[in-house]
């Protein structure tokens, strides 16, 4: 594919200039007029001053140096305003794309791993608090996770998946004491995020009108640090119910972790955590005992790190999380993902590591994202995901129900349902730029067209019924020359930027670019669909455009995997 073609220009750039080649790669850029180019001043060393004057005789120089490095039949550079501009014949393009897919796919591990060696990674998302609703945030974190986890596998590095429950903290005092007053042990069982909910919610209103509530959820909480043992096990079941709860949810989002963790793991470890930091010079103890992070100089305020009872904070259990992962693991990137409201809560928690000493402090980063604004549900406002996806499938199912047509066909509607409505909810969240707030809106994510969830499925589910109905195989060694209509060769352009689209997206951190790209490959296939047809064309011009339809299909459903959703062959 183009992956590789453009590999082969980084390599023979980079023996011409002196740098890496994965240098290079980076700086190649899809441009107009050509298929890719480079800034001959991008490729310049840093400490070597060129004036406008000798850019142009530069470029030629190295144009022509490029030139006998490179295949003229596959590749053709010239100079251009200071830029080396490159061009790739389409025969080659269409060889390189269509000959071998499962070969290019599979070198992309092969690729990303090259310069740096496979790293160990490990992604702490979803993280939602069980006194608490699974909320749109909680939504975000669970899906950008899972597909970070997925492209970071992808791209040959081992990844540790880590969900990092609120499970501590005065809230479980409050949950503790109201399920005393209003909990019930069917709800519990029957639904048990749901219940613990209700409970907290109503502990919450009941608070406004009786405040010894308060004091005694801290007596509650107080007792739970003290491993009191009716407290603890009645934690233990809200934890243990809370997370079998999980379980079923994640199971439909296609979300596995490597290991469920939880602040309460780290209670003792933050107090260590603080103790051996006490004695820092940028650490203060007020009149009453607590102590203080002083960041002011770093403009980041001052941060409570011990309470003056002696409690830890939310930050201390995460320094503490984050030694003891690093102390297992030796990880080379550690990621968290959660919304941009938390920006100054990672920013303190990094220059506290830094100021501790931790150098491995440095590969810790927080990928942030927007919030969602207009999400509800036909139960009303929206407290947990499984009410989305119920509330997505349901909708899709009414869809397909009120198609005649679909309920004497041999579809399955409600797993069909569930599966697309998914879609819908994973491509609406996935569509724009991750720091983005955006509004949800059920009407326009169902739409069968446009930049949908259901486009993607309902374009995959298409191109396989080509293939079902036309009665022609795929024959990869076929005579690809026969597709010569702009329609064939825009999807060939289109299909080959695929390992392209992925390392970019893994550079930027950013699943939109993935989604963007499916949206553009779809609508290449709903353009070549209208002009290509399949069955009653000449046999060898049959075989050709199954094999380009069947290239698309397999690549729409890699990066539908890679959003966590099921390609569909039938809707």
């Amino acid at each position: 594919m183009a992956g590789l073609l453009r590999r082969k220009i980084a390599h023979a750039v980079a023996g011409v200039v002196h740098k890496d080649p994965a240098t290079v790669l980076r700086s190649l850029n899809r441009t107009k007029g050509a298929d890719m180019s480079i800034p001959t001043a991008k490729l310049l060393s840093k400490d070597k001053r060129v004036s406008g004057a000798e850019l142009a005789p530069l470029t030629e120089e190295w144009v022509g140096a490029v030139t006998t490095a490179l295949d003229p039949r596959e590749i053709q550079v010239r100079a251009q305003n200071n830029q080396l501009m490159f061009w790739i014949d389409r025969s080659a393009l269409i060889e390189a794309t269509l000959r071998d897919p499962e070969s290019w796919r599979s070198l992309i591990p092969q690729h990303a791993t090259a310069e740096t060696g496979s790293r160990k990674v490990l992604i702490e998302f979803s993280s939602p608090n069980i006194a608490k609703p699974f909320h749109a945030g909680h939504l975000r974190s669970t899906i950008i996770g899972g597909f970070l986890s997925r492209l970071y596998s992808a791209h040959g590095h081992s990844v540790h998946r880590v969900n990092y429950l609120g499970d501590w903290g005065k809230q479980f005092g409050l949950l503790g004491v109201g399920y005393q007053r209003f909990g019930d042990r069917d709800a519990l069982a029957a639904d048990p995020i749901r219940h613990l909910f209700e409970v907290y919610v109503a502990t919450n209103a009941e608070v406004e009108n009786d405040r010894t509530l308060d004091d005694k959820a801290r007596q509650f909480f107080a007792a739970l640090e003290a491993e009191s043992q009716e407290e603890t096990a009645l934690w233990q079941q809200f934890r243990s119910l809370s997370v079998d709860s999980y379980q079923n949810t994640y199971a439909r989002l296609g979300i596995e972790f490597d290991e469920v963790a939880g602040e309460s793991m780290y209670s003792r470890g933050a107090s260590a955590a603080v103790d051996d930091i006490s004695g820092e010079q940028w650490v203060e103890t007020e009149e009453n005992n607590a102590l203080i992070a002083d960041l002011t100089a770093q403009g980041l305020g001052k941060v409570l790190l011990r309470k003056a009872d002696g409690a830890t904070l939310y930050i201390t259990r995460d320094i503490a999380a984050a030694r003891d992962r690093y102390n297992r693991h030796s990880f080379d990137e550690m990621l968290y993902i959660a919304g941009s409201p938390q920006t100054l809560h990672f920013r303190q928690l990094f220059e506290l590591m830094r100021l501790s000493g931790f150098d491995w402090g440095a590969a810790c980063r927080h990928v942030s994202f927007g919030s969602v604004q207009g999400m509800s549900t036909r139960r009303g406002n929206v407290v947990l995901l499984q009410d989305i996806l119920d509330d997505a499938r349901d909708r899709m199912a009414s869809i397909a129900q009120a198609n005649p047509a679909k309920l004497h066909s041999d579809i399955d509607i409600v797993s069909t349902a569930e599966a697309v409505g998914l879609a819908a909810v994973v491509v609406q969240d996935l569509k724009s730029r991750r720091v983005k707030n955006y509004t949800f809106d059920w009407e326009r994510i169902l739409k069968p067209e446009g930049d949908t969830g259901p486009f993607l499925m309902y374009t995959h589910a298409r191109l396989c019924s080509i293939a079902r109905t036309s009665g022609i195989g795929v024959d990869r060694m076929c005579d690809l020359t026969l597709l010569t209509e702009p329609e064939a060769l825009g999807l060939v352009d289109a299909i080959s930027r695929y390992e392209e689209v992925l390392n970019r997206s893994l550079l930027e951190l950013e699943p939109s670019v993935v989604v963007q790209y499916l949206f553009s490959l779809a609508r290449a296939c709903t353009k070549a669909i209208a002009v290509l047809r399949v069955k009653d064309a000449p046999h060898d011009t049959a075989l050709a455009r199954a094999t380009l339809f069947d290239t698309a299909r397999s690549t729409i459903a890699d990066g539908l995997r890679l959003l966590g959703l099921t390609p569909l062959e039938r809707i």
